[in-house]
């Protein structure tokens, strides 16, 4: 009876989840084949995080800290900053000899430590710089965020929150996950409705993520000829941020985990702008 019922449900997510994206299979190049074209099995190395030397913080480390809590203050001020869940983020401020920060955020709270808490893992590592956290201040003081502004905090965590993503605690259980889809080669871009710069130069948020020896590899910029690519608003790539960090945790039934996969599909069917020739 339960193998009847996990196979129907198994089913049932896969037909959500694959009915737009062409064949599951595809030529391995590798082998010189045919193989299943979605990863099957994930693989995530332990990779201890050194918390680094005790510092001792200087006036200038002090200014440094009191612009992030002058940040912090502002954006608790924000309707979204009530929504971030559970986020446990190394902060690295690079230009500052490597000073670092630990900033737990939770649900409209949020709490800054001094050197870096690994007594549980990040969901990010981010790395800021002085005049990141400087124009962070200036964005929020007025209490609006344009879209270029917004584009830019999206640009600095495109890669830690994509990395976020693809190693979320249901993606890191055993079992065969090749239901849900996952291509080995993707690319993922934030075409900007207008123009935005970023020290003076034009960004457009550009990512290659590939699955190697079941690894997932997140890499600024485009490489290569993906099996697909998928082009995203702002809001798109909240909501999947938003689906897979926070919703999959609160999953407790298999209609729920339906829910979330068909808000998935829907968001990668309307968003995927270009599938490799030998996958149509």
């Amino acid at each position: 009876m339960l193998e009847r019922l996990a196979s129907t449900v198994f089913t049932n997510l896969a037909e959500v989840m694959l009915h737009f994206k062409g064949p599951t299979t595809e030529h391995d190049h590798k082998g010189g084949r045919a193989g299943p074209r979605y990863v099957r099995e994930m693989v995530y190395p332990s990779q201890p995080i050194d918390p680094g030397p005790e510092r001792e913080f200087s006036p200038d480390d002090e200014q440094i800290e009191a612009g992030i809590l002058a940040v912090g203050e502002i954006a608790r001020e924000f309707d979204w900053f009530s929504q971030i869940e559970d986020e446990h983020v190394l902060v690295s401020v690079v230009d500052a000899n490597d000073l670092r920060f630990t900033v737990d955020l939770a649900k409209g709270e949020a709490k800054l430590t001094r050197g870096w808490d690994v007594s549980r893992p990040p969901t990010m590592i981010l790395p800021v710089t002085r005049s990141n956290i400087a124009a962070m201040a200036q964005v929020l003081e007025d209490k609006f965020v344009t879209y270029e502004e917004m584009y830019r905090i999206f640009y600095v965590l495109a890669v830690p929150a994509a990395r976020h993503m693809y190693s979320v605690p249901f993606l890191r259980q055993p079992g065969d996950k090749s239901w849900i889809g996952m291509d080995d080669f993707v690319h993922v871009v934030i075409p900007p409705t207008q123009p935005v710069t970023y020290d003076g130069r034009p960004i457009q948020i550009e990512l290659t993520i590939v699955n190697v020896d079941g690894q997932w590899l997140v890499i600024p910029g485009l490489q290569g000829d993906p099996d697909a690519r998928f082009e995203l608003t702002l809001e798109d790539a909240a909501r999947w941020y938003k689906f897979a960090c926070y919703d999959l945790a609160r999953v407790t039934s298999t209609g729920e985990l339906l829910g979330v996969a068909r808000q998935v599909a829907d968001v990668t069917q309307k968003s995927m702008t270009y599938l490799r020739a030998d996958h149509h």
